[in-house]
């Protein structure tokens, strides 16, 4: 497994796809029509992207078999003093009075959901590139899956969080932080070994 900042629009695109068939094709879901983050279905040359108003201001990451993406996610900051979460649930006041990034568009191919190390190659090294400049990243996310992961990484679970992002949605959201500070998580012990062996 390689992972890689998806810094070209190709791999973004890459990406993108990616979202579209786990979110729309097995899923099965649709973005409603007037959702804030203007999630919508982009199709160009018979190709199918789920794209949204946040894509310009994100940063991509990815994990590739050889040449194909089998994971993503993205790194979002506020845009004029708003996170996208922010346009359909609160969140706690210190994630805004300290250097905080928000994580979302988790995709990862299907046959290889049921390993963890997909997912725990794409956390780690991700984290390993925004640690030493955030305190804090954080997420809406559905248990057991990914949640119950991310707290073995070491995530806190904001109680009282959860929410849905559409009224036909059919299972809550709770919202996770990890403390990128805090030396004791499985996540952080990863972190510490991957930049002593940068």
């Amino acid at each position: 497994m390689q992972f890689k900042i998806l810094r070209q629009q190709q791999e973004i695109e890459q990406a993108q796809s990616l979202l579209y068939q786990v979110y729309i094709e097995e899923m099965g879901w649709t973005p409603d029509i007037d959702n804030p983050s203007e999630l919508r279905i982009r199709i160009y040359k018979n190709q199918c992207y789920l794209v949204d108003k946040y894509d310009a201001y994100a940063n991509w990451f990815g994990v590739y078999l050889e040449s194909e993406l089998i994971a993503c996610w993205r790194l979002c900051p506020p845009i004029n003093g708003k996170f996208e979460l922010e346009e359909y649930n609160s969140i706690p006041a210190f994630l805004h009075q300290s250097k905080s990034l928000e994580i979302n568009r988790l995709a990862l191919r299907s046959d290889y959901r049921r390993s963890h190390n997909v997912l725990f190659h794409l956390a780690s090294n991700t984290m390993s590139e925004v640690v030493e400049k955030f305190d804090y990243t954080f997420a809406a996310t559905q248990f057991p899956n990914p949640g119950t992961l991310y707290l073995r990484l070491g995530a806190t679970k904001v109680e009282s969080s959860s929410f849905k992002y559409s009224i036909k949605d059919d299972q809550k959201v709770s919202l996770l932080y990890f403390d990128l500070k805090d030396k004791s998580t499985l996540l952080s012990k990863r972190l510490s070994k991957n930049l002593v062996t940068a």
